[in-house]
């Protein structure tokens, strides 16, 4: 399921960025192969909104493939089915100036987390 609690600061995201934050859901339900759960939040942190997006799930993992294409700058031979939605995520976050954090605990947690 999708958590996605009410006074989300979204008003303060722009088209490409409100695709990038459904694109992204659409990452961590990559993530989790037995299925979970995938939260979405907002904070701030010294002023600057942030936007999360959490998995959590039983064997969550991020493929070689997705973290190269959102941590790299990827060859265009290089895409695949597996990482072409991690490739348009980097591209729409690159278009706007953001840079998308990924980190993945232990405990079946990975969460996608980036400032406006």
């Amino acid at each position: 399921g999708i958590e996605w609690p009410d006074g989300v600061l979204l008003s303060s995201m722009n088209e490409d960025q409100s695709k990038l934050l459904l694109n992204i859901i659409g990452l961590a339900a990559n993530t989790l192969p037995r299925g979970g759960t995938i939260s979405m939040r907002t904070l701030r942190s010294g002023g600057e909104p942030i936007v999360s997006v959490t998995a959590r799930g039983d064997g969550a993992r991020v493929s070689d493939e997705m973290l190269a294409a959102l941590t790299t700058n990827i060859p265009i031979g290089s895409l695949s089915p597996r990482n072409i939605h991690a490739y348009f995520c980097q591209c729409l976050a690159d278009k706007n100036g953001l840079t998308v954090k990924l980190s993945h605990e232990p405990s079946g947690e990975i969460e996608f987390s980036w400032a406006l």
